[in-house]
């Protein structure tokens, strides 16, 4: 069983690094081989590309729907998150857009399994490297949350 783990963000809009921040920490623990961890930065429709071929995907991006910051919430792939709370690039897709055009495109190499974890997050300043305390505090959190999420597959 594939499984890879997708951590989405932009390192220079500040909270909007989550995703990338989640996959460091992760990256300094030893996982089965058949565990891939990914660093995206904001793939838009390269997403779909690092989703082919794995049974099972786990994607740590930003939210923002106006929750506390740092509010942790898990959607599937049968439960995805509004595309309105989900930052996008100006010029790309963003992470509901591209899983929903993977579907329709490919949806016979798309994982059967997709789990977004988002964290809510205050802003996403562009130019300001850093994520803010709020949801730097949820790391430690997120990081269960995927762990929790593999274990249930590869009982690590």
């Amino acid at each position: 069983m594939k499984i890879v783990i997708i951590g989405c963000g932009n390192l220079l809009a500040s909270d909007d690094a989550i995703g990338i921040e989640v996959i460091k920490i992760l990256s300094q623990r030893e996982f089965p081989p058949q565990v891939e961890l990914i660093e995206a930065g904001t793939p838009g429709l390269s997403l779909i590309h690092m989703l082919e071929g794995a049974d099972k995907a786990i994607i740590i991006d930003a939210v923002m729907s106006g929750a506390e910051p740092g509010t942790i919430y898990r959607f599937t792939a049968d439960n995805l998150p509004s595309r309105e709370i989900v930052p996008s690039s100006l010029h790309d897709l963003n992470l509901v857009d591209a899983i929903e055009l993977g579907r329709q495109l490919q949806d016979e190499l798309m994982p059967r399994d997709i789990v977004i974890i988002g964290v809510e997050i205050s802003r996403a300043e562009k130019f300001r490297i850093g994520l803010t305390p709020e949801v730097e505090r949820s790391i430690p959190q997120v990081v269960e949350a995927v762990l929790r999420e593999l274990d249930n597959q590869t009982r690590l």
